[in-house]
């Protein structure tokens, strides 16, 4: 159980803090982070969570406000007490824009649908498993944090979907042996359903950073 921090200000849980009517997660505050992933693996439904438990928003629900594709290169958000949020397109095309992204990040955070991963995707170039779509992005990206020294999380997202857990258990494992730049901090897995469960897995980020 992590050792609560004396402060001015509200301890939520887990490092969560409450200062000045907003939330944020301590070990964060301040820090560029850039979120990468997979076309619809939630990351600007993340974005949105994460701004509803930044202001205590408690009836927020994913599905109350649609969220557009990120369809341009990437969008910066005020969430958490980070100082910057930046929000990047998993469209193929615009993947190219990751390593200088990651450049100007403090943290990496790389997304992706756990429901996902046994599922076959087709390309007018490609037709591969979703998994390994996963595998081929944090290769890409393994190198350029390595190099510049960029911590990286792996967040899973979609647990409330009906998946085989066992089979997507094995999947993640396989990916995260042949990366040894994730191995330090390895993978957290939540919902994106509500504020309940954003803010359940804001606490797993929390605890995995601080490791």
């Amino acid at each position: 159980m992590p050792i609560p921090l004396i402060v001015v200000g509200l301890i939520i849980a887990g490092g969560l803090l409450a200062a000045g009517g907003v939330v944020v997660i301590v070990c964060l505050s301040g820090k560029n982070v850039v979120f990468i992933g997979m076309k619809g693996s939630g990351k600007t439904t993340a974005v949105r969570g994460f701004q509803a438990v930044s202001n205590k928003k408690t009836e927020w629900k994913a599905g109350n406000v649609p969220t557009e594709p990120t369809l341009d290169d990437s969008k910066e958000h005020d969430v958490l007490g980070f100082k910057a949020c930046v929000d990047t397109s998993g469209a193929q095309q615009l993947k190219r824009s990751w390593s200088e992204k990651i450049k100007n990040a403090d943290w990496v955070f790389y997304f992706f649908d756990i429901s996902r991963l046994d599922e076959v995707l087709e390309t007018a170039h490609d037709k591969r498993r979703y998994y390994k779509y996963v595998k081929a992005d944090l290769n890409d990206i393994a190198g350029t944090c390595q190099k510049e020294n960029k911590p990286v999380l792996v967040v899973a997202t979609h647990t409330d979907k009906e998946y085989d857990k066992e089979k997507a258990k094995r999947y993640v494992e396989e990916i995260l042996a042949e990366l040894e730049v994730l191995s330090k901090h390895g993978y957290v897995a939540g919902s994106l359903l509500d504020y309940a469960s954003v803010t359940q897995l804001c606490h797993l980020i929390e605890e995995k950073i601080k490791k």
